[in-house]
């Protein structure tokens, strides 16, 4: 995984550590360390104390579905491969891969669920409305669909967060825990990251 911070767009690799704990090592070899202060800096070549984060919290931002109506969708049962097409038909029915007129559709709350080939599914879209990612029924990894053939999503399971939840972006809250050396009451900062994975 790696972590894009909101304000300086600094990149780190997330590495878990034995106490379940996160460092975050950036690209030029340094690893964010929380401050006295508050903030943060990106200085420290290794990773005592003060560069270990716990999560929080876990935001996930999910975007709406475009208006589907005849509209073709790739898509891949194991999240990555194309095996075949979905097409939303105007009348609430939908057409696995050029084929008969069967099942339904339809969009509410945001997500979309739909019916073919005997299964239920319940979709969500991602903030730009370009790819879908499969929430009901479970399957890991899970099926994705996406609207353009020449656009693919880079499904990535967002580990090591210890979560089994797969997503393109989202957003984490980190607690920092100050060692002695630096602030003798270990008092937290808490810091809003925005992660995509590549």
């Amino acid at each position: 995984a790696v972590v894009s911070t909101q304000s300086t767009g600094e990149m780190f690799k997330v590495e878990k550590q034995k106490d379940g704990r996160f460092t975050f090592l950036s690209h030029h070899g340094c690893f964010l360390s929380a401050q006295p202060n508050g903030t943060f800096q990106v200085n420290r070549k290794e990773a005592k104390e003060w560069e270990m984060f716990t999560v929080e919290e876990v935001q996930f931002e999910r975007g709406s579905f475009p208006a589907l109506a005849d509209t073709v969708w790739c898509w891949a049962h194991n999240g990555a491969d194309q095996n075949g097409t979905v097409t939303f038909l105007k009348s609430g029915q939908v057409s696995w891969s050029g084929g008969e007129a069967h099942g339904k559709w339809k969009l509410e709350n945001g997500g979309l669920t739909t019916s073919f080939n005997g299964v239920d599914h319940t979709l969500e879209c991602d903030k730009d409305g370009k790819w879908a990612i499969l929430r009901k029924p479970v399957r890991n990894p899970p099926s994705t669909m996406w609207y353009n053939s020449d656009f693919k999503p880079n499904l990535v399971e967002l580990q090591p967060f210890g979560r089994n939840v797969f997503a393109l972006t989202t957003k984490i809250k980190l607690k920092g825990t100050l060692g002695h050396t630096l602030s003798s009451d270990n008092c937290g900062a808490s810091y809003t990251f925005e992660v995509s994975l590549d």
